[in-house]
């Protein structure tokens, strides 16, 4: 999670892939694709999103969600400038381990298990009109 930072392990402390990647312990995996996301334009330049749409009768599909990561769009509009102010991002439990960008800004890490339950979201954030999350 975090780097060692005292103390007289602090050389020995390594991030990432440092060996061999074994599935179920014995078979190797060498071929890997890697998909890179550019955010440094922020979320405007991933313009092919897939609708979610979950049918309370039949929510067979609300289980795909449980495979591999995931990216996520909400849009949504503020009608009056004056109404803008502070506000956070509530997380509960179905929030698993990711990450929130408002309007292309990083809001912060968040993870089910703690400690953060919202994040933080200053005003000057926030738009009149369109903003996404």
């Amino acid at each position: 999670m975090g780097r060692i930072n005292f103390g007289p392990t602090l050389d020995h402390s390594r991030k990432g892939i440092l060996s061999k990647v074994l599935l179920n312990g014995t078979i190797e995996l060498q071929a890997w694709t890697i998909h890179t996301l550019e955010f440094h334009k922020g979320m405007s330049s991933i313009t092919d999103w897939n609708r979610l749409t979950i049918d309370e009768k039949n929510a067979t599909n609300i289980h795909d969600l449980n495979y591999g990561p995931q990216l996520f769009y909400a849009p949504f509009h503020i009608e009056n400038e004056h109404s803008i102010a502070d506000t956070y991002l509530s997380l509960d439990s179905q929030w698993t381990k990711g990450v929130a960008f408002i309007n292309g800004f990083n809001l912060g890490r968040y993870w089910s298990i703690g400690p953060q339950r919202t994040l933080y979201i200053p005003k000057e954030l926030l738009f009149k009109g369109f903003n996404h999350i």
